[in-house]
This record gives C-alpha cells, sequence and structure tokens, in this order.
C-alpha cells in the first residue's frame, strides 16, 4: 500500500511484510492522496504543492508532474482497468484464501487518471510511460493473497536496496523530489470546474465517476463509451 503524509513523503511499502519499499519527498509541502494503478506499476500523488507527482513503481522515484490545479489536490484515482481472469476481483471465493496467488493485469499502453481539488476542479490526465518505467529494484511480480501489495525490497534515497535487518524499512531515507524541470510535465486533457467550494474526494467507477465537496454537494458524471 502506500500513504501520504504532512510531512511530505509518501512511502511504498509491500503489505503482506509491511516493509517500507520507498520514500518519496513532495516538491512542497504535504502529500495528501494517493493512488495505484491497477497493474501496481504506476502511483500517482497529489499535496499541498498543487502538483501530481507519477511515480513508478519499479524505479522507486518520480518520473513525471502533472500541472493544472490552482489550489491543493486533495484526492486522485485511477481510470479503472478490466480485471486479470485470475485476480481476487474475479472469484470472490478464492480472494478470501490467505495464500491465493494472482498475477498482476497488464500494462496499459498509457495510465489514465483524475483529480480533484481545492480550486473546485475535476482534471483529467494521460501519462505514457517512458521505456525502462516497469523494470527497476521494486518491479512488482505475483501478488500473494487478497491485502498483498507490491512486492519489492527496501531501497535507501540512492535507490539501492536497504539492510534487510532495518524493521520496517527504517533505514530507507526519503528521496528528495527531482527539480521542478528534471521531469517531464504534463498538462490535463480535460479540467473543468465542477463545484464554487473544494472538491475533496472522487471516485472513478467504470459507468460513473462521482465527486463530493467539502460544501455536501455530491455530483454523478456518466462516463462516455
Amino acid at each position: 500500500g502506500a500513504g501520504g503524509g504532512g510531512g511530505g513523503a509518501s512511502p511504498g511499502v509491500a503489505v503482506e511484510r509491511v516493509r517500507l519499499l520507498f520514500r518519496l519527498r513532495s516538491y512542497f509541502g504535504g502529500v495528501l492522496c494517493v493512488a495505484w494503478s491497477g497493474d501496481g506499476r504506476c502511483l500517482v500523488a497529489g499535496g499541498e504543492d498543487d502538483l501530481i507527482s507519477v511515480v513508478s513503481v519499479a524505479l522507486g522515484r518520480v518520473v513525471a508532474r502533472a500541472q493544472g490545479h490552482r489550489s491543493w489536490v486533495l484526492d486522485v484515482a485511477f481510470q479503472p482497468t478490466p480485471a486479470a481472469k485470475n485476480s481476487p476481483g474475479a472469484n470472490a471465493r478464492n480472494s478470501l484464501a490467505a495464500d491465493t496467488q494472482y498475477s498482476l493485469p497488464p500494462s496499459p499502453r498509457s495510465y489514465c487518471f483524475a483529480s480533484v481539488g481545492a480550486d473546485g476542479l475535476l482534471a483529467f490526465w494521460d501519462f505514457s510511460p517512458p521505456a525502462g518505467f516497469h523494470t527497476g529494484p521494486h518491479s512488482p511480480a505475483v501478488h500473494t493473497g487478497p491485502d498483498a501489495g507490491v512486492n519489492g525490497s527496501a531501497s535507501d534515497a540512492n535507490g539501492a536496496p536497504a539492510a534487510d535487518g532495518a524493521p520496517g524499512g527504517a533505514a530507507a531515507a526519503p528521496t528528495p523530489a527531482p527539480c521542478f524541470r528534471a521531469v517531464p510535465l504534463l498538462s490535463p486533457v480535460v479540467a473543468a470546474a465542477v463545484d464554487p467550494q473544494p472538491v475533496s474526494a472522487l471516485l472513478y467507477g467504470r459507468a460513473v465517476l462521482l465527486v463530493a465537496s467539502t460544501a455536501g454537494h455530491l455530483r454523478t458524471f456518466a462516463r462516455a463509451g
């Protein structure tokens, strides 16, 4: 799993072993939201820097940033992808077994995700991964059990494996955010104001997309196609 924090670090962990894989600093301020892609190979994180960081899980580093919000990014979500035939979603009974093994679904040619923020915007993004995006020290392979995370080992700030004896990967220091111009900058495919108040939650379904604002408004959008 992954999580954000007010300190601006977004950790990646292997849930079945509760080990830290890597820690990434935001460009500025705290990390407020994190989402994993359906194939487990891409992670996006937004926060108080008004940006969305696109992370290669295999490499354990930021490979692109998305810029388009004019205030804090409060939630992010990937477009749903078809589940693998042997994934837990395809067989609910098997997913309850602790020793269930399932493969990650194929990686898409591009990752589509949406974001909402304190500026009331709903934005859609498209990221085409560069060569080498899926290969690295933290490359995910096979998930084990319904709550399994991405397999891998802890890394230090330079991407080298951390000492296995460090409990929870404590030796892995946060990797500083790359300079603003050091990675590609994405622009939104579409961005529109959907509420005059901050939009704090986003649910990206297969048929509909729901957003909720701090004013208590819940809006539903039908997905085209």
